[in-house]
């Protein structure tokens, strides 16, 4: 008996230092907020991994999905604005760089 498949990589993982711009940013903020911070790795696509991909670096920022593709997904009001209040951390974190910093697509 012979089985035959074929495979296609949708999501190619990524990963991003910890110097990166993006990644200094995202620390100051939730030390900003007194956050406690993890890192996680997470199986599936996402934005993010087609801009990686593309030479993008970026990180992945979300509000707590319940349900998530489903019909019954939903987002709780505490989560949207946990998520907004993280993103005004973020360009608060970034008002006194000394230098400019570019995100521009990486080559």
């Amino acid at each position: 008996m012979e089985i035959l498949g074929e495979s296609h990589v949708t999501y190619p993982g990524f990963a991003i230092t910890e110097r990166h711009h993006s990644v200094v940013l995202l620390k100051q903020a939730l030390r900003r907020l007194k956050w406690p911070t993890r890192e996680v790795q997470y199986a599936g696509g996402s934005d993010a991994s087609v801009f990686n991909e593309r030479g993008l670096t970026t990180v992945l920022l979300s509000p707590g999905y319940q349900n998530p593709h489903s019909e019954e997904e939903q987002i709780s009001k505490s989560s949207l604005e946990a998520l907004v209040e993280l993103i005004l951390a973020i360009a608060l974190s970034g008002e006194n760089l000394e230098e400019a910093i570019s995100f521009s697509k990486n080559v």
